[in-house]
C-alpha cells in the first residue's frame, strides 16, 4: 500500500505492508494538493536491519520500527528535525519534554499532570516526539510513535522546557546547567548513521542547551510530585 502522510509538517509518501503501520498512521494522512517531498519504502533489508535492534520479530513492528529509522534520517539530514525520547506534553500553548531512562516514570508523572489538570494538558507525544529547529524557535511535534500506551495527537507546540526525571521519595526541582543535562540529550536522541551528521546534531544541543529552560525534577509517583511540577515549572 503506498499513501502520502503530513507528518510534523513534512509530506511523505510512505509504501508499506501491514495493517499495524495503516493504523498508526491514519492520523497523519495527508489530502492535500501539495506534492510529497520524501519517500519512504520499506525493503527486505530494512526489515533484516531491525531485526538485529528489536525485541520482537513480528513483520509488522519490524516495518514500523524501519519506516522510523527512515523518517529519523530525513529530519536529521534534510528538515532539521531530531527524535528526542521524552514524554511530551501541551500545556497552556507550550510544549514540555519529560526525559529519562526507560522505566524510570516519565509517563506515570505526565499522566499524574494529566490527572491534575485535566483538558488544559494534552498528549503531543508519549514516547519519540520530533523536535524541528526553526528561525521562530524549536517546536515540539506529534509523530505516529508515540509509545505503548499510544498517548500522542498530531499537533505541535513551542518548547519551553526539557525536564530530566529521577526517581526519589522526597520531590524537588531543581534548575540543571547545559554542561549537566548534555548527557541526556545525547544518551535520549536519535543518533544518525550518517557522520556527516555528527556536527548537526551537535548544533541541535547548543541550540536546546541555550535557548530552553532546564530542570532536573526528583520525584515520587504521587500526585503531590505533578503538584510541584506544576508550580514550579508549568506555571512560571
Amino acid at each position: 500500500m503506498k499513501r502520502v502522510f503530513k507528518i510534523s509538517d513534512i509530506i511523505f509518501e510512505i509504501e508499506y505492508k501491514y495493517r499495524l503501520a495503516n493504523e498508526l498512521l491514519k492520523e497523519y494522512l495527508y489530502e492535500g494538493e501539495t506534492q510529497p517531498t520524501e519517500f519512504i519504502s520499506i525493503t527486505d533489508s530494512d526489515i533484516e536491519f531491525e531485526k538485529q535492534h528489536a525485541e520482537t520479530f513480528e513483520p509488522a513492528v519490524l516495518e514500523m520500527g524501519a519506516i522510523l529509522r527512515k523518517y529519523a534520517e530525513i529530519c536529521i539530514t534534510k528538515h532539521k528535525g531530531l527524535i528526542f525520547h521524552a514524554s511530551a506534553i501541551k500545556y497552556n500553548d507550550g510544549a514540555y519534554l519529560f526525559t529519562a531512562h526507560s522505566g524510570t516514570g516519565k509517563s506515570t508523572h505526565t499522566s499524574l499532570l494529566k490527572e491534575l489538570l485535566g483538558d488544559k494538558v494534552e498528549f503531543i507525544n508519549d514516547d519519540k516526539p520530533t523536535l524541528k529547529f526553526t528561525d521562530n524557535g524549536v517546536i515540539v511535534y506529534g509523530n505516529p510513535w508515540c509509545g505503548k500506551h499510544l498517548r500522542g495527537n498530531n499537533l505541535s507546540a513551542p518548547l519551553k522546557a526539557i525536564i530530566k526525571i529521577e526517581r526519589g521519595e522526597n520531590n524537588k526541582v531543581e534548575s540543571i546547567s547545559p554542561n549537566n543535562m548534555l548527557p541526556t540529550l545525547f544518551e535520549q536522541s536519535y543518533k544518525s548513521n550518517k557522520s556527516e551528521n555528527a556536527g548537526m546534531l551537535l548544533e541541535y544541543f547548543f541550540t536546546l542547551l541555550n535557548g530552553v529552560k532546564l530542570y532536573k525534577l526528583t520525584c515520587n509517583k504521587d500526585i503531590s510530585a505533578a503538584k510541584l511540577s506544576f508550580s514550579e515549572i508549568l506555571s512560571k
